[in-house]
């Protein structure tokens, strides 16, 4: 069943996507250099506020999403532990319930949810007031 599923979404594209990718190809230049421009100031206006925060990540370069280690953030952790969640869910529910910003666990993206149970993901693709209204939220961490 998965093979088939594989199949009809790799090989048969269809056809609104194709539509979609004919109308992409027939943007120009123009247009994706505008867009990379948007991405590096919607990163660059949120770098210092997860810095402040205490997040450690690496700059990205390619994408709009950053993942970011709270290894060394204080947060009441044991109360938002669950039996089956791992420790980034738990991070995750308390930034989004205490916090008031969302992000995605990163075991998420992994094989091996041990291996990153610091990391969590944040998206940038946000306009600039949601990003400032983020970094403005993330002081609320200094509470912990």
């Amino acid at each position: 069943m998965i093979r088939k599923v594989h199949d009809y979404i790799t090989v048969c594209a269809p056809a609104p996507f194709q539509i979609a990718g004919i109308t992409a190809l027939n943007l120009g230049e123009d247009y994706f250099h505008k867009v990379v421009q948007q991405y590096s100031q919607a990163r660059e206006l949120i770098l210092p506020g997860l810095t402040k925060a205490g997040f450690g990540y690496f700059i990205p370069e390619g994408a709009y999403y950053i993942m970011l280690d709270f290894s060394k953030i204080s947060w009441p952790g044991e109360k938002y532990q669950k039996s089956a969640w791992t420790k980034d869910r738990s991070f995750a529910e308390f930034l989004a319930r205490e916090v008031g910003v969302a992000v995605v666990p990163g075991s998420s993206f992994f094989s091996n949810p041990t291996d990153v149970e610091n990391l969590v993901r944040i998206n940038f693709a946000k306009k600039q007031t949601t990003l400032l209204e983020a970094v403005n939220r993330l002081k609320r961490l200094e509470e912990y």
